[in-house]
């Protein structure tokens, strides 16, 4: 009978650690199975606002290429313009333009593509537009790429390091697509020189 209660003694605390174990699991099961629901949910949410956010720009008037050229800067920071493409996604009939900008050395460039989500072009920014209501971050020893916060809204932010290229990528008045490729630069270098594109003036001429 020692023996008996002695085993029993034994075994007891090991079941409990096991139940504790099991419960532990099972806690942790369901918060996971919450917090995908919850995800899920805000997807949804999200893309039944961009649903409408499309709907709505499908109804303006895209700006034309005159108004492009008129907004177009001549030099960015020390970067002068080297060329320039408005329209160049005409077959979709989509209002977009596109320029290049580079230093005297030519070791820092960058091209800037500004697509206008009225009209047409309100499926070309679908894309981004639901990728500014992302959150994430990946990193290894190539570079990164994450979410950060701009002008009350999210971007893209990609970094190549053996190269120093960065591209951003973002939804300027909820209205502009933005794709910024910059080669000789970090991050922080070149989203100093979106400051400089004077992008207000595209909310201006769109009123």
């Amino acid at each position: 009978m020692k023996h008996l209660t002695f085993i029993t003694t034994a075994i007891m605390p090991l079941l409990f650690t096991s139940c504790g174990d099991k419960a532990k699991e099972t806690r942790e099961n369901i918060k996971d199975a919450k917090e995908g629901i919850g995800a899920f949910s805000k997807m949804a949410k999200e893309a039944q606002k961009a649903g409408k956010d499309i709907q709505k720009m499908a109804e303006l008037e895209p700006l034309t290429s005159e108004d492009f050229k008129n907004w177009m800067p001549d030099k960015v920071g020390d970067l002068n313009r080297t060329g320039f493409k408005n329209n160049a996604m005409g077959a979709m009939n989509v209002a977009s333009s596109e320029a290049t900008y580079k230093n005297e050395t030519g070791d820092k460039q960058i091209k800037v593509t500004v697509v206008d989500g009225a009209g047409t072009g309100s499926f070309a920014i679908a894309g981004i537009r639901m990728a500014s209501q992302m959150d994430m971050e990946e990193q290894d020893e190539n570079g990164y790429k994450k979410t950060v916060k701009y002008n009350g809204g999210k971007a893209m932010e990609e970094y190549e390091t053996n190269r120093n290229r960065t591209e951003l990528q973002f939804l300027h008045d909820e209205r502009f697509g933005v794709t910024v490729d910059a080669t000789g630069m970090d991050a922080k270098e070149t989203w100093a020189l979106v400051d400089e594109l004077q992008l207000k003036k595209l909310s201006k001429m769109a009123k």
